[in-house]
């Protein structure tokens, strides 16, 4: 593509790297999905004070060339139509621009239970739900399209 990512699935987060939105999580659930044989590249857009934490993380992982950092874009369009999911490991959230945003390019939404991405959510159709160590799990039902292999 124009942005010179890796062919393949693309997972996309749009957030400054703080500790609210939870991209520690991200990565650990990314390397997970990695190591069970999931495919695709994580995509990281945005900046902030963890940014050396976290791709130190990366690497701890061993996940270098599979979770790209991204520094924070002026124009945010061209990474929205290139991805194939929105994901989003936030603890905290208002009602997301960055969501909104997915939702608007037609990305299934992958995300934690927070207020605004819950009203988002409309599980077993486009979005799923996935809860952290501290939130109650819940079992939806099974999505369709290509957020459906992603789980």
């Amino acid at each position: 593509t124009i942005l010179s990512l890796p062919s393949g699935r693309i997972y996309l987060t749009v957030a400054p790297l703080v500790y609210q939105k939870n991209h520690a999580c991200l990565i650990d659930g990314f390397a997970a999905y990695v190591r069970e044989g999931g495919e695709g590249t994580l995509v990281i857009v945005g900046d902030g004070p963890l940014r050396g934490a976290l791709e130190g993380r990366v690497r701890s992982h061993g996940l270098e060339g599979r979770i790209i950092f991204a520094e924070l874009q002026k124009d945010i369009v061209p990474w929205y139509q290139a991805a194939d999911v929105f994901v989003s490991a936030s603890d905290i959230e208002g009602f997301s621009c960055a969501h909104l945003e997915a939702a608007a390019a037609g990305l299934p939404l992958i995300s934690t239970k927070t207020a605004g991405a819950d009203e988002l959510i409309e599980r077993g159709v486009s979005r799923i739900r996935v809860h952290t160590a501290g939130q109650r799990s819940e079992v939806g039902a099974p999505v369709e399209g290509p957020a459906s292999r992603v789980v």
